[in-house]
C-alpha cells in the first residue's frame, strides 16, 4: 500500500525501524517490501544502507531475501559498487541456500555488474559448489549470460560437464541451457553428442528438456539422421512428459526430418496418446506441421 498512504514519511520510518526488529521474520517482511517499493521511498540511500546491512544479517533467511532482492533494485542503488560486492560476497555464503539466490541474482544482473571478469568467476566457482541446487542454477543462468561472458571456452566446458553431473536435476538444467545456446558454442559436434547422450538419460525429466532442445536447434544438429531417430525414439517413451516433449519438437522440426511419412505416423499416434495433454501438444504440432504433412485428409480427421 506504499504508494497509496498519505504520509509516506511515517510510512518510511515505519519501516526504517521495523528494519531493526528482533525477529528475523520482521527483517525479511521489512528486505521484501524494500525490493518491491525501492523506487518510492524518500531516501533512496537510507533504503539502500537498510539493505546492505540486512545482507550481514545473522539470519541465512534474511542474507538469502537480500540477495533476491538486489535482483531487483540493482539499477536503482546509488552504489552499484558495493551493491556488486555484496552480491559477490552472498555468492560465497556459508549456507547453500544464500548461495543459490545469489547464483540466480548473477544471472538477472550480469549485464549491469561494473566488474563482469569477476562475475564470471563466481559463476564458474557456482558451477562447481557442493549443492546441486547451486549447480542447477548455475547451469540455468549460463543460457541468460553465455553471450555476455569473457571465456566462452570455460563456459562451455562447465556446460559440458555440467550435462554429465551426477544430479539429474543439474543435467536437466544443462539440457535447456544447450537449447538456448547450442548455435553459439564453440564446439557443436560437442554440444549435440551431449544432447544425443541426455535423450537417453534414466530420468524422464532430463530426456524431455533434451527432446525440447532437439527440436529447438534442429536445423543446426550435424548429424540430423540421428537427432531424427532419438525424436522417433522419444515419440514412444514411456513417460507421457518426454512424449509431450517429443510431439512439442516434431511439430517445430517437422519441415528438416528426413523421414516425414514416419514423423507423420509419429504425431498421429501423439494425436491418439492416452495422456490428455500428449493430445494437446499433438494437435498443436499437427497444426504447425499441417501443410506438409503427406496425409492431409487423415490429420484432418
Amino acid at each position: 500500500v506504499f504508494g497509496q498512504v498519505s504520509d509516506k514519511d511515517q510510512a518510511w520510518e515505519d519501516l526504517h525501524r521495523l528494519s531493526r526488529d528482533e525477529k528475523s521474520d520482521v527483517r525479511w517482511g521489512v528486505i521484501e517490501a524494500l525490493g518491491s517499493i525501492f523506487d518510492q521511498v524518500p531516501d533512496k540511500g537510507k533504503a539502500w544502507r537498510i539493505l546492505h546491512r540486512l545482507s550481514y544479517d545473522a539470519e541465512c533467511d534474511v542474507r538469502s531475501i537480500a540477495a533476491d532482492a538486489l535482483r531487483w533494485v540493482f539499477s536503482q542503488v546509488p552504489d552499484k559498487d558495493q551493491a556488486w560486492a555484496d552480491l559477490h560476497r552472498l555468492s560465497q555464503d556459508e549456507k547453500s541456500d544464500v548461495r543459490l539466490i545469489a547464483t540466480d541474482a548473477l544471472r538477472s544482473v550480469f549485464d549491469r555488474v561494473p566488474d563482469k571478469d569477476q562475475a564470471w568467476a563466481d559463476l564458474h566457482r557456482l558451477s562447481q559448489d557442493e549443492k546441486s541446487n547451486v549447480r542447477s542454477s548455475a547451469a540455468s543462468s549460463l543460457r541468460s549470460v553465455f553471450s555476455q561472458v569473457p571465456d566462452k571456452d570455460q563456459a562451455w566446458a562447465d556446460l559440458h560437464r555440467l550435462s554429465k553431473d551426477e544430479k539429474s536435476n543439474v543435467r536437466s538444467s544443462a539440457a535447456s541451457s544447450l537449447r538456448s545456446v547450442f548455435g553459439q558454442v564453440p564446439h557443436r559436434d560437442k554440444a549435440w553428442a551431449d544432447l544425443h547422450r541426455l535423450s537417453k538419460d534414466e530420468n524422464c525429466v532430463v530426456r524431455s528438456k533434451a527432446a525440447g532442445a532437439i527440436g529447438s536447434v534442429f536445423n543446426q544438429i550435424p548429424n540430423k539422421n540421428q537427432a531424427w531417430m532419438d525424436l522417433h525414439r522419444l515419440a514412444q517413451d514411456d513417460e507421457s512428459n518426454v512424449r509431450l516433449s517429443t510431439s512439442q519438437a516434431l511439430g517445430s522440426a517437422f519441415s528438416q526430418v528426413p523421414d516425414k511419412d514416419q514423423a507423420w505416423m509419429d504425431l498421429h499416434q501423439l494425436a491418439l496418446d492416452e495422456n490428455n495433454s500428449v493430445r494437446s501438444s499433438a494437435a498443436e504440432a499437427l497444426g504447425s506441421a499441417f501443410s506438409q504433412v503427406p496425409d492431409k485428409d487423415q490429420a484432418w480427421m
